[in-house]
């Protein structure tokens, strides 16, 4: 990722239920976090990225800071603004 921008990134699959169950929170989220931070959601079927994050499960939610090589994972409730709050601190 090649952006001097904070990122937050929801790591999906089109098959995972938890992922789609996600959906209505990322875009919460997503509205949240407008103008603060970017936020993403990339469909990972197939993708070397999985390897190179080391993905173990999703939906999967990480932060990339000013340093993109060193993202932090989000381990906790996925609620809109709990994930909003972090992101940001």
């Amino acid at each position: 990722m090649k952006s001097n921008k904070i990122w937050i990134v929801d790591f999906f699959t089109s098959w995972c239920d938890g992922c789609k169950e996600l959906v209505p929170v990322w875009k919460k989220t997503a509205k949240l976090l407008e103008g603060v931070i970017k936020v993403a959601a990339l469909n990972i079927e197939g993708k070397e990225i999985v390897n190179r994050l080391e993905i173990k499960n999703i939906p999967h939610i990480m932060v990339f800071g000013l340093d993109k090589e060193k993202p932090e994972v989000y381990k906790a409730v996925k609620e809109p603004e709990d994930i909003a709050e972090w992101a940001i601190s």
